[in-house]
């Protein structure tokens, strides 16, 4: 279940920049990504004319890789869900690539029951 952009204002924010999301080869779209420890919110930018929002849960990625735009320039990443791969298109990779390989190799630890 995908927690409201409202209680997500609380975590501690790991990476916040500018992003492009590669939705298909007709669709991408310019806005802001977001990272935190408990998930990957990307927002279009307020002026845009096509609006498009993504909220994933952590726990629900299962892998993240490096791309390069003509096999030449290291700019996106890719993040692999159990049913679909998001790109991201980033100046920014190398950074964008640890924060969120560090947040999905990173164990959650579960409260001890009494």
């Amino acid at each position: 279940m995908e927690k409201p952009l409202e209680s997500r204002q609380t975590e501690t924010v790991l990476y916040q920049g500018q992003a492009g999301y590669w939705k298909s080869s007709k669709e991408t779209y310019n806005g802001q990504l977001t990272i935190t420890g408990e998930a990957v919110t990307f927002r279009t930018f307020k002026g845009a004319l096509m609006k498009e929002e993504l909220d994933l849960q952590v726990s629900e990625l299962q892998g993240v890789k490096k791309r390069n735009s003509f096999f030449l320039i290291p700019n996106k990443v890719s993040l692999t869900s159990r049913s679909q791969t998001y790109v991201f298109r980033t100046m920014e990779q190398e950074k964008v690539y640890q924060v969120l390989l560090s947040v999905i190799s990173t164990p959650k630890l579960k409260s001890a029951s009494p």
